[in-house]
């Protein structure tokens, strides 16, 4: 009867100790996963904002944007048209693009998205801008990260207002 529960002893252990090796596994697939995509949205990011805030083309950030938020843009009565009237003032970018991530989430199921949010500077030729950019890649992303959100905040917008 020892034997049977040394046995059953020595499988219980193989379990738990495979278990923890598979979990760990998993753990740190996610993790190195999860730092790939972020370094992907990071150059995604500065790629993006360069690419719109070069000429302040309007047609750049439609390219770029997700469906959805064109589709509030009309909601609200707004185009990027008008939004880059305001941008346009800040003139050609000057500097390299720096970007922070801000949050980051992943959600597997339904809907399946990944969301990641940066905070970014960059000096253009009348001024510093702050862009803070969200980018999803969901189903209705075709396979490549998209802009959800783009603002951009800088002193000289509030000087123009105080004119």
């Amino acid at each position: 009867m020892k034997t049977f529960f040394k046995i059953i002893g020595v499988i219980c252990i193989v379990i738990v100790l495979g278990c923890a090796g598979l979990a760990g596994y998993g753990y740190l697939s996610y993790k190195n996963d999860g730092a790939e995509v972020e370094k992907e949205t990071q150059a995604l990011a500065v790629e993006y904002i360069k690419a719109i805030s070069s000429l302040w083309n309007p047609d750049e950030a439609i390219k770029r944007s997700h469906p959805t938020l064109s589709e509030e843009m009309k909601k609200n009565g707004q185009s990027w048209q008008d939004l880059f009237k305001i941008y346009q003032k800040l003139g050609k970018l000057k500097s390299d693009v720096s970007c922070q991530l801000v949050n980051f989430r992943s959600n597997v199921g339904l809907p399946t998205y990944t969301l990641a949010d940066y905070n970014c500077n960059a000096e253009y030729e009348n001024g510093h801008g702050t862009i803070s950019i969200e980018l999803v890649k969901d189903s209705d992303s075709q396979g490549s990260f998209q802009i959800t959100t783009l603002r951009i905040d800088s002193p000289l917008f509030t000087k123009l207002l105080e004119k």
